[in-house]
């Protein structure tokens, strides 16, 4: 998953800086209540009017060179854009290079469903994603009814410190770090409210918004 990319709030995406000086053409998701804007600025906007929180996105980028849109994809990690708070956009930095169009090409929605054209045909590679971090958020929250922690934070840290390889996805590793900065910036129940977002976000299905 050498394109997935992690969105985190407030902080840059990863490679990316803003260069196109032209006129971009920006296109969100109105059927679906998400806009997406620019304002020719070195930054876009991703505003939730709609019934559901957005856990993770999809961009199909086009060039000024042709060729078929580049998908570029990513999670906003622990948090989401919350429905209904069109106030309150999600801000990131513009995709580098000639770029002649933006487009949100599908979102992942709170209750595991991927809405969008997906004219990149991400969905599988998102899918994926989805079921990795589930599957290491998953020790965390089951461990909450036993009221013992210490196995499923040890897992993690393991986890943790690993560097992708054939056997360990960026995003397990990437999720178990996010899990592991939570605990030490905002405790256990911060960290397991963010296992929680990512489990319920699997298995991540096709479908409308309903």
């Amino acid at each position: 998953m050498k394109q997935l990319l992690l969105l985190i709030f407030a902080l840059s995406l990863l490679c990316f800086v803003a260069a196109a000086q032209t006129t971009v053409t920006v296109t969100g998701l109105p059927q679906y209540g998400i806009a997406l804007s620019s304002n020719q600025t070195p930054f876009l906007q991703i505003a939730n009017s709609g019934s559901h929180a957005i856990a993770g996105i999809v961009l199909a980028v086009t060039y000024m060179h042709g060729g078929p849109p580049a998908p570029l994809k990513g999670f906003l990690v622990p948090g989401m854009v919350p429905a209904d708070k069109a106030a309150h956009p999600l801000t990131i930095p513009m995709p580098g290079g000639d770029v002649s169009a933006i487009a949100l090409d599908a979102v992942v929605l709170d209750n595991g469903t991927y809405v969008g054209p997906d004219v990149t045909r991400s969905f599988g590679e998102m899918q994926g994603a989805v079921a990795d971090q589930a599957s290491v958020s998953l020790p965390l929250v089951t461990a909450v009814s036993a009221n013992d922690f210490d196995a499923a934070w040890t897992t993690i840290g393991n986890i943790g410190s690993k560097t992708p390889d054939e056997s360990t996805s960026f995003p397990t590793i990437a999720t178990a770090r996010i899990l592991l900065g939570q605990r030490a910036k905002k405790g256990d129940s911060a960290a397991i409210n963010a296992a929680q977002k990512y489990v319920n976000l699997a298995p991540l299905t096709k479908g409308n918004s309903n």
